[in-house]
């Protein structure tokens, strides 16, 4: 299982200019709110295995007893708190 800390350490490994979070049952999402309609893509972690995926993966997650849509509502989106 991966914490908080480590899915936002490997997300900014990936995306640079992370400052919102959110979260459900299997993944955290995070992204940016300088992207715009046209920017890039939330960067989601499963909670699992740590895996990256893109957002639309996870709306279609395979396994579909887990399926984003039949499990869960996104919460409100949080800034990232810089320590």
């Amino acid at each position: 299982m991966v914490t908080y800390e480590q899915a936002l350490e490997k997300a900014r490994s990936m995306k640079q200019n992370i400052d919102t979070w959110s979260e459900c049952s299997i993944a955290y999402i995070f992204g940016s709110t300088k992207d715009g309609i046209n920017g890039s893509t939330p960067c989601v972690i499963l909670k699992e295995t740590g895996e990256a995926i893109n957002m639309q993966a996870l709306l279609k997650y395979p396994d579909q007893e887990t399926k984003l849509s039949d499990t869960t509502v996104i919460p409100v989106i949080h800034e990232i708190e810089e320590e």
